[in-house]
């Protein structure tokens, strides 16, 4: 080799060594790095985790249930202005109050009514069983069901 092309090989790992070094100490944080960033790098993160941490723990605030139906008796009430309404023929009713309830999973009332209507020239009077579901957030009669028995 000429003299030259050995000073171009020399010189080439003497940069490339200097190259690599500077560059470990650029990425390790030594060379280059601003120690207020990183601190508040770092003060960002806490405060970051912080409130992930507050937001995993925090219970939610219950809903207001101001306007809610509180009651079974509200939801039968509901239950028998609908009977009474739709039932030309009604005779009496009874609520059984054994069977009615409040699942507080789904937030409905479930209101059981027997009925007997009554008897007419062509049909007689019949027994009856109405099924009455109520939602207690819009004290509305989701569903409704009348099942008549045959004697």
């Amino acid at each position: 080799m000429q003299q030259k092309e050995v000073l171009y090989v020399a010189l080439g790992a003497v940069l490339l060594t200097n190259i690599s070094i500077l560059g470990t100490l650029y990425v390790t944080g030594i060379v280059g790095s601003d120690p207020a960033a990183e601190e508040a790098a770092k003060l960002a993160l806490e405060i970051e985790q912080q409130k992930q941490a507050e937001l995993a723990y925090a219970v939610p605030e219950p809903a207001s249930r101001v306007n809610y139906l509180h009651t079974l008796a509200e939801a039968m009430y509901i239950c028998e202005e609908r009977l009474t309404s739709s039932n030309d023929s009604l005779k009496s009713y009874s609520f059984n109050h054994q069977t009615s309830r409040y699942m507080e999973e789904s937030d409905i009332y479930f209101v059981f009514i027997e009925l007997e209507t009554i008897g007419t020239l062509d049909s007689p009077g019949k027994t009856g069983d109405i099924y009455c579901e109520v939602e207690s957030s819009t004290k509305a009669i989701i569903k409704y069901q009348m099942v008549m028995r045959e004697e």
